[in-house]
């Protein structure tokens, strides 16, 4: 198997330390999705498109997940049952899913609306909503009654933000340095 020496400027690796990268060229398609920061190794292995899909799905579940989930009203007020009275453990979801629909119709990638925000931006605000839902039952203090689908739905947005690639239009074989070419050269 052909082997190639990379260097730090071909496999954008940030940390001086480097000099050069030796690996093998079988692994460069899988290896050319990874990211160094902070001496830590993350997989980019989410496109903006999948992330633009899984925007407008994060925000739909985010909206219904209340219902879905059957903790709408049960704000503790009376042993948990539905008493029609929406506290914080309905609003924060409604809220954060209608401003990801909101946001991720301004944002600059595929299945945009208008390209007004920046995917930087995007996943800033990706971050914030993601930290804030997870926090949320303890912020709010609506915990004691229901916590798991805030912190599950928090950290699976968290998780999308660290596996996305920000850069539109940059699908796997576009990372990989395959531009499309259905032109064979004989070995």
């Amino acid at each position: 198997m052909k082997s190639y020496t990379y260097t730090i400027e071909n496999v954008l690796f940030i940390n001086k330390k480097w000099d050069h990268l030796h690996i093998d060229y079988g692994s460069l398609a899988w290896f050319s999705t990874l990211r160094l920061t902070n001496n830590t190794f993350f997989m980019k292995i989410i496109s903006t498109k999948a992330h633009a899909i899984l925007d407008y799905l994060m925000g739909i579940l985010l909206i219904a997940s209340p219902w879905l989930f059957g903790f709408a009203g049960r704000n503790g007020n009376d042993g948990g049952d539905n008493d029609g009275v929406y506290g914080a453990e309905t609003w924060v979801p409604v809220v954060l899913g209608i401003g990801t629909l909101l946001y991720s119709l301004f944002t600059n990638y595929e299945y945009s609306a208008a390209r007004k925000i920046s995917m930087k931006t995007h996943l800033a605000l990706d971050t914030f909503s993601g930290i804030f839902l997870a926090a949320s039952p303890w912020i709010f203090g609506f915990s004691e009654h229901v916590y798991l689908p805030h912190l599950i739905l928090g950290i699976a947005e968290l998780g999308a933000v660290m596996l996305t690639d920000p850069t539109p239009g940059r699908d796997t074989a576009t990372r990989t340095g395959n531009r499309g070419s259905t032109s064979h050269h004989p070995a």
